[in-house]
């Protein structure tokens, strides 16, 4: 198991015991992309709020069919046991650069 930090705003619940966070990507040669997490926890957070997340590492592959019948693979990414910090509450202006 490894422990690992991500960064990013609160895009929605997962059930009861959930949210996805979507974390901006930005590399030095200047590609951006946007990577959504799952975090396990019962700790109330709300929508829009960007957050700093410390936990364990999961990452498991799984296989689904797309509505044409196609069998597909995704990479699903979690965080468990996580610590979750709340850097800025329901920031809704998201175009300014994230703090990292």
């Amino acid at each position: 198991m490894a422990l690992t930090r991500i960064e990013g705003y609160i895009d929605s619940k997962l059930g009861e015991s959930g949210y996805a966070i979507k974390e901006t990507i930005r590399t030095e040669g200047g590609q951006v992309w946007e990577v959504r997490w799952a975090v396990w926890t019962k700790q109330p957070l709300n929508l829009g709020d960007f957050v700093q997340v410390d936990g364990d590492l999961g990452v498991k592959i799984r296989e689904y069919q797309d509505s044409m019948g196609n069998t597909k693979q995704t990479v699903d990414r979690n965080i468990n046991n996580p610590t979750i910090k709340v850097v800025k509450p329901n920031a809704t202006d998201r175009t300014e650069p994230e703090p990292f």
